[in-house]
């Protein structure tokens, strides 16, 4: 299983940095987690057909993970031309979205062929699973009771990703410890809760390596040599993703 940290700003994205959003590849299949702008220049620009990316989850309807997915579908439908058989499904976690993307392509003159768009509640627990990739969902309280938001435990054979997606300002009580039974690599986002914070909640949890993503870009500049002494003592790997970096999950 590879991730491909496609964006990794928080709230708004800037010229060099893009809003959240992540491409799983496995077993020769592509899946996209979460769909903040501008996915559909980042899928361009690795050379991929668009009408590949036929899984997507949304883990919040927050903008920033969530407002490149129109943009996204109108370059599926337009491609079908080259990949008639193609078919997308995009998991939300509130089906209240699937209203303004469907608006959003009446409004645009995008027809929706019939067949080639599903849409599908995300929900707690294993909610996903075709042979290849097994995803299971655990509820969180980023948006601390408005709507739902989730973490994703991804696991390919003896593979396993945790996706913490946004969790809850200021403590991260929401956590997904249940979905660490089991060592696996974890990509953690980095802006709702002080550095300090994290750091004591995930310091004995069985992560292989902790990717730090959804972060402030100062923690890249002039915060970085701060970044490096507070997490230093964590008893394993830990990187600060940047956009569009690639990273082997290993068994």
């Amino acid at each position: 299983m590879k991730l491909i940290t496609l964006g990794t700003a928080a709230g708004n994205s800037a010229r060099d940095r893009a809003n959240a959003s992540n491409l799983i590849i496995c077993g020769g299949k592509y899946y996209l987690i979460d769909a903040g702008e501008p996915v559909k220049a980042l899928i361009f620009s690795r050379d991929i057909p668009y009408t590949d990316i036929q899984k997507i989850f949304i883990s919040h309807c927050h903008e920033d993970h969530l407002g490149g997915l129109m943009g996204l579908l109108n370059c599926f439908f337009r491609e079908l031309r080259k990949d008639p058989a193609a078919d997308v499904t995009v998991y939300l976690p509130e089906m209240a979205a699937q209203i303004p993307v469907e608006g959003f392509m009446k409004v645009i003159h995008r027809e929706i062929p019939e067949g080639k768009l599903t849409f599908k509640p995300v929900e707690s627990g294993t909610f996903f699973d075709d042979g290849n990739l097994k995803i299971t969902a655990y509820l969180t309280d980023h948006l601390e009771g408005r709507g739902p938001s989730y973490s994703f435990l991804l696991e390919h054979e003896e593979e396993r990703l945790l996706i913490t997606g946004d969790l809850r300002w200021g403590d991260f009580g929401d956590f997904p410890h249940a979905a660490l039974e089991k060592p696996a690599v974890c990509l953690c986002e980095a802006v709702h809760c002080p550095l300090e914070t994290i750091v004591d909640i995930v310091r004995d949890l069985p992560i292989k390596k902790l990717i730090f993503t959804h972060y402030k870009a100062s923690l890249l500049k002039e915060d970085h040599d701060i970044f490096l002494e507070k997490t230093k003592g964590l008893p394993y790997p830990v990187v600060l993703a940047e956009d569009d970096e690639e990273f082997d999950v290993e068994e």
